[in-house]
């Protein structure tokens, strides 16, 4: 009795092992095919006007309703107003439309089918590793609106000095990406894990504005877009306190909690004052 309860322990044991055996084959089949987690796409498109640019244009905003918001994030300069950025992208004003991707490849001119040549572009680039993580919050604080970004790079990254660079993008939809109004570099982020946060009016008047903010991480050697991020702007830059979409006597009940700030979210007279004549110009909007 001892030997055969001996016999089928010893079987029980050895079954054990062997399906352990083939579920640890089986998990590293599976780690060993699953493909690299995808890094976010950054199109910089340059226009300047006419039916090419037109056309690049459409393009870019029938694929950010293809791809979500996560994977492909679409940032248009009319290149007149950011000759800079031009300049730093290697960018030929006789070649316009250009389309760079993720810094370090680029459609140049226009494009006999820009969507299928831009799509093409996007998913060559989301085949590359990740490099890090990173994420975008956009907020009001004591009435004023805050854009923030959070990252962290491996440390497999490269070892190249970087720079973090936002882009506030006007108008902009899920469907119509519209074009930057403004870009600023933040810092040359001096390690790899690090917050920054910015003050929007700093740097222009937004209070008749509703727009994003486009996040990245730039190698400042190659060029090369290491990670990007979109903060949504998720209400009105201006202060929509009850969130209808509108700037009218209903968001009046939020001014007491404004009350002599000089927040540019609910100053209506644009004296930098929140005071009396904000207030009848809630409650009187149309009057003279």
């Amino acid at each position: 009795m001892n030997i055969f309860r001996y016999f089928m322990s010893f079987i029980k044991n050895r079954c054990r092992w062997v399906a352990g055996r083939f579920a640890s084959i089986a998990l590293l089949s599976i780690v060993s095919v699953m493909p690299a987690f995808p890094r976010p796409v950054l199109l910089e498109l340059f226009t300047g006007g006419g039916a090419d640019s037109q056309n690049a244009e459409k393009a870019a905003a029938q694929l950010l309703l293809e791809f979500p918001s996560k994977d492909l994030h679409v940032v248009i300069y009319p290149v007149l107003e950011f000759t800079l950025r031009a300049f730093q992208r290697g960018v030929k004003t006789e070649r316009l439309p250009v389309a760079v991707f993720n810094g370090n490849s680029r459609i140049e001119g226009a494009a006999q089918d820009p969507y299928h040549a831009y799509r093409d572009q996007i998913e060559q680039k989301r085949i590359n590793p990740i490099q890090g993580d990173m994420q975008g919050w956009m907020q009001l604080n004591d009435g004023f609106l805050v854009a923030s970004a959070a990252y962290q790079l491996l440390d497999d990254a490269p070892e190249h000095e970087k720079s973090l660079y936002f882009a506030v993008v006007e108008n902009r939809t899920s469907d119509e990406p519209g074009a930057a109004r403004n870009l600023t570099l933040v810092e040359h982020p001096p390690a790899r894990s690090s917050r920054a946060a910015v003050q929007l009016d700093r740097f222009f008047i937004v209070d008749e504005v509703k727009a994003d903010v486009v996040w990245w991480i730039e190698d400042d050697v190659t060029k090369e877009v290491l990670h990007s991020c979109l903060s949504r702007n998720i209400a009105p830059f201006q202060f929509d306190a009850n969130g209808d979409g509108e700037w009218d006597k209903w968001d009046v009940f939020a001014l007491p909690f404004l009350w002599h700030s000089n927040s540019t979210a609910a100053d209506r007279s644009g004296d930098g004052w929140i005071d009396s004549f904000d207030l009848l110009d809630y409650l009187c909007p149309d009057s003279p």
